[in-house]
């Protein structure tokens, strides 16, 4: 079964008042359709929609600040967490 996949840009749109480029992904996998659209600003995806296998996901941004400083501590892990790997070839 091959994997088909098709991209095309469907427009723009505007979110979290930014102009954003529209894409819109198909992918059909062994009768399998999954249709994955991204709104992107920049490089940085503000908008998306998934929608395949009975199943919807939407993540949409509500506001964008650009050229503000964020505390580096805040994306430090807290000494509380420990953090394990698991190898999934060992199983």
């Amino acid at each position: 079964m091959p994997l088909e996949q098709k991209r095309r840009n469907i427009g723009t749109g505007i979110i979290a008042g930014k102009k954003c480029v529209m894409t819109e992904t198909v992918t059909a996998l062994g009768g399998i359709k999954t249709v994955d659209t991204v709104w992107t600003w920049k490089k940085y995806v503000l908008k998306s929609h998934s929608k395949g296998l009975g199943t919807e996901t939407l993540e949409i941004a509500t506001s964008v600040q650009e050229g503000i400083r964020i505390d580096e501590t805040l994306f430090q892990i807290p000494d509380s967490i420990s953090i394990t790997s698991i190898d999934p070839f060992k199983y």
